[in-house]
């Protein structure tokens, strides 16, 4: 193992260090850099607060705890799961509740906003009349003129002669 990580470390080192060059020299990084100049005290302050106070937080309080608290579950794991470690048990517990939740959430839809008492009055809406053009009246097909024509008899309709058989 310690033999790969050698191998990969001597080979992607330089591969990263050039990357990094290339991205720090682009114009896009340095526009960017100097859109964010004015944040430095904050990210500053935000690195000291990790630093300082979260990790070595973390690391007194919430590790022994958690590390207690998988002892505790190890016990009621089934045989298969006791040996892993305690970072993958993590992992899974912590993609079970990530289900958990997701299931949850989809089933629960938000209500809509409480009105006060009363139903909202439904809004009738008409439809716009088409325009029509205004530089002339609109004009009317011509009727055709009314006349009387005689009815035709028409003849009697006349068999069909059958095929002779």
């Amino acid at each position: 193992m310690s033999k790969t990580w050698t191998t990969l470390s001597r080979v992607g080192a330089p591969l990263l260090a050039r990357v990094q060059t290339k991205i720090v020299g682009s114009s896009l990084y340095g526009n960017v850099a100097k859109q964010l100049q004015p944040l430095q005290p904050f990210a500053k302050g935000l690195r000291w607060l990790w630093r300082q106070i979260i990790v070595p937080l973390g690391n007194q309080v919430v590790k022994p705890l958690w590390g207690q608290g998988l002892k505790l579950l190890r016990r009621r794991f089934p045989q298969l799961l006791r040996p892993l470690s305690d970072r993958l048990l993590t992992g899974i517990l912590l993609g079970l509740l990530l289900l958990l939740y997701s299931g949850i959430s989809s089933l629960t839809h938000p209500s809509p906003p409480a009105s006060q008492g009363r139903s909202p009055a439904p809004v009738a809406i008409s439809p716009r009349p088409a325009a029509q053009p205004r530089s002339q009246p609109p004009v009317s097909a011509p009727s055709p003129p009314e006349t009387e024509l005689p009815v035709t008899q028409l003849p009697a309709e006349e068999p069909i002669p059958s095929p002779p058989s």
